[in-house]
């Protein structure tokens, strides 16, 4: 009888270890995930931002003059244009999780989010025909490459988006 008891109990606390364990490390790898997301976001904000152009690009008093005149209202459309990205994105997650979700509602959201990534692709070519006409032959190969290494961000590699079907979770946020 005593071993029996000692079975169950061990069979217990090994049941309750392994919950215990399974619950960390999927509360790690979530944290770990939003984590890699955050700062990326973040390091590219940073890498790409005015201060970042005006210094690889080299620009003299007078391209700082017109840098200065085009970047704020970049960056101010942009910035517009991202919130309402993040608040159409929640609106759908929000619906999405909701018991009884008004398909309509979401693939109008769809749509509008299918907008402002439109929008925001135009006003990136406006600000980099903007940029270029301040730039000399020189730095246009810079703006160039810069804006190459901001673009290659958004190509999907191989057949199914970044990393090919076993590493979807990795690709882009909808």
């Amino acid at each position: 009888m005593i071993w029996v008891i000692v079975v169950l109990a061990l069979m217990n606390i090994t049941t309750i270890a392994t919950i215990f364990y399974n619950r960390t490390k999927a509360a790690s790898e979530y944290n770990s995930m939003n984590e890699s997301r955050q700062p990326q976001s973040n390091d590219e904000s940073m890498t790409f931002s005015g201060r970042y152009f005006c210094n690889n690009l080299g620009f003299d008093d007078k391209q700082m003059e017109m840098f200065r005149e085009i970047n704020p209202s970049f960056r101010n459309r942009v910035r517009e244009i991202n919130e309402g990205l993040n608040s159409l994105r929640q609106k759908m997650l929000t619906e999405m999780n909701s018991i009884d979700y008004d398909t309509t509602k979401l693939l109008a959201w769809s749509d509008s989010i299918g907008q402002l990534h439109s929008d925001l692709k135009k006003e990136t070519f406006r600000y980099y025909e903007d940029m270029r006409k301040i730039c000399n032959q020189e730095q246009q190969e810079n703006l160039k490459q810069i804006f190459s290494r901001m673009f290659s961000g958004n190509s999907p590699k191989g057949r199914n988006g970044k990393g090919g079907p076993q590493n979807k979770r990795h690709g882009k946020q909808f």
